[in-house]
């Protein structure tokens, strides 16, 4: 009895991994880690670019140029120049943590990283905050908090987080504060 061909089912077709394809697959992915690789790097330069201004022939990021901006004052005007002049405030994620507490700081809660003794300084009245996109020492206006001086830093994760040191007996005003976006200026 002979069997129509027509009405065999059909096999697929199986297709062997040759070193050969497999190099080809890896060529391909290999392409496109490239090309996101660039378009990563492209992006960071823009956003760099974004936040820098040419003067003079020279680079300076945005919270350098505030202290040699001369502002050319019309005739007939009262209002003075401010006499320090400080970059615009900008909108950032802030913070409280409890210097002082092992459970939220490290095994030396009360050293920041400029070596200070952040806790005597809380005491003592002064406002200390961390801060990762600034350097040590400098001085933050926070929107209704204040100035308060840079001495510790933050995870690497929170590159634009500003976070406010309390002392560690203030873990429920530390709660209560929360994270709220404020206006942040730097001052030099």
């Amino acid at each position: 009895m002979k069997i129509n061909k027509y009405w065999e089912p059909k096999q697929k077709r199986r297709i062997y991994r040759t070193k050969k394809r497999i190099l080809a697959e890896q060529r391909k992915q290999a392409k496109f880690i490239i090309s996101f690789t660039i378009l990563c790097v492209l992006i960071g330069m823009f956003l760099e670019a974004k936040n820098s201004f040419v003067i003079n022939n020279s680079v300076v990021s945005s919270h350098e140029v505030a202290h040699d901006i001369v502002i050319p004052q019309r005739e007939g005007e009262e209002t003075p120049l401010p006499t320090e002049v400080v970059t615009a405030g900008t909108l950032r994620e802030v913070t409280a943590y409890n210097a002082g507490d092992p459970s939220q700081t490290d095994s030396t809660p009360c050293i920041g990283a400029m070596g200070t003794n952040i806790c005597k300084k809380l005491a003592e009245g002064k406002k200390i905050c961390a801060a990762n996109f600034v350097k040590l020492g400098t001085v933050l206006n926070i929107k209704g908090y204040g100035d308060c001086v840079v001495e510790d830093r933050m995870n690497s994760r929170f590159k634009n987080r500003v976070d406010i040191a309390m002392e560690a007996h203030e873990k429920s005003r530390a709660i209560a504060f929360g994270l709220q976006n404020l206006s942040i200026t730097i001052k030099k």
